[in-house]
């Protein structure tokens, strides 16, 4: 038995290689909106968030007793 017979050739058409590209594409679209999802969840609050602006009208106008 030669090497010969168990050798395959894969022909691939225009429309099959197209395909695949788009295919690798949206694959890779997927993962980097995952990992952007992912990541823009794990990190701290975003500074001058709504909280933010209450606390520190909260500490502009509190005084202490001693300054009144």
């Amino acid at each position: 038995m030669s090497e010969r017979e168990n050798e395959r050739e894969i022909i691939l058409g225009n429309g099959q290689l197209i395909s695949l590209f788009f295919v690798v594409v949206a694959l890779c679209g997927v993962f980097f909106t995952l990992g952007y999802m992912i990541g823009r969840n794990s990190g701290h609050p975003p500074i001058g968030g709504p909280d933010a602006a209450a606390s520190a009208t909260t500490a502009l106008t509190t005084l202490p007793d001693n300054a009144r």
